[in-house]
């Protein structure tokens, strides 16, 4: 809800999002724009491969542009990041992020197509900015791709294309190129147990049981499952998980499909440089 307590002033969650998100527009979009946008015709059809970056990343800014200005804690930032996997995750099949991103202006749906590239596109973000932040001993950032963007297309008058974005990149971050070809445009599932660490983030919720069945046999679980609900599509039952030592149920539908239950959270243990990484992001170094 936008303002549930609007009456004494009291916003809904989503609101602070949702306005550091299009504030976040002004540059990212009004000004930084992909080259098929250049110039805006409402008209017609404008195709892109590119709404990862101006919808997805502005994301990411905008919840960084949160925590930067005090607004969010970093548990919160974290929440954030760890909804956006299970978003992703919880899709059902892997989409390339560009084509997502053309796929809108052909058949607009939620998450399973079109606006599916906002979070990935915001995890792409976050993990371009940590390999940046790796390679570069915290010296560049995403932040400093930005800057490229307005001064070299913005100021210029012009759109940039993905050969340019990853121009500006690949001078911090040289393994883009491939990262790019793997997860922007290609399937490959994300990164997540490689690239979040870097940043003090790791995975991490214990399945305890589902419906009827206890998982504390990884053999047989999917075996009982599958025998117990393959005729229960729809079905509500109940999902124990642990999370920092403490058991919690939430109630969900069957869906007989394959998918993976993940969640982000601080690494306590996490070294300096990952820290260093973290505090970089936050703007709180």
């Amino acid at each position: 809800e936008f303002a549930p307590g609007r009456r004494t002033g009291v916003l809904g969650d989503f609101t602070r999002p949702l306005l550091s998100h299009e504030f976040f527009h002004l540059w990212n979009v009004k000004r930084i724009r992909p080259a098929e946008l250049w110039p805006y015709d409402y008209a017609r059809e404008q195709f892109t491969p590119l709404l990862w970056w101006s919808e997805g990343v502005t994301d990411y800014y905008g919840d960084v542009t949160l925590a930067r200005a005090g607004l969010w804690s970093v548990d919160r930032f974290v929440a954030s990041v760890s909804h956006n996997v299970q978003e992703v995750e919880g899709a059902g099949e892997i989409v390339a992020a560009e084509d997502a991103s053309v796929n809108t202006w052909i058949e607009p749906t939620f998450v399973e197509e079109s606006q599916y590239y906002y979070p990935k596109g915001s995890l792409l973000g976050l993990m371009l900015d940590i390999r940046i932040r790796e390679a570069t001993l915290n010296q560049h950032s995403l932040d400093d791709v930005m800057r490229a963007l307005y001064q070299n297309h913005w100021l210029r008058g012009r759109g940039f294309t993905t050969q340019e974005l990853l121009g500006y990149i690949r001078p911090w971050f040289p393994g883009v190129d491939e990262f790019h070809a793997r997860y922007v445009n290609g399937r490959e599932p994300l990164p997540y147990e490689a690239v979040l660490p870097e940043a003090g983030l790791q995975p991490g919720d214990l399945l305890v049981r589902l419906g009827d069945v206890l998982t504390r046999d990884p053999g047989a679980f999917p075996i009982q499952y599958r025998q117990r609900y393959r005729d229960a599509e729809g079905q509500l039952i109940d999902v124990v998980f642990r999370r920092d030592g403490r058991e919690t149920t939430a109630r969900v539908a069957v869906r007989m499909r394959v998918a993976r239950s993940l969640s982000v959270r601080l690494d306590e243990n996490a070294g300096a440089q990952a820290r260093a990484i973290l505090e970089g992001i936050l703007g709180s170094r």
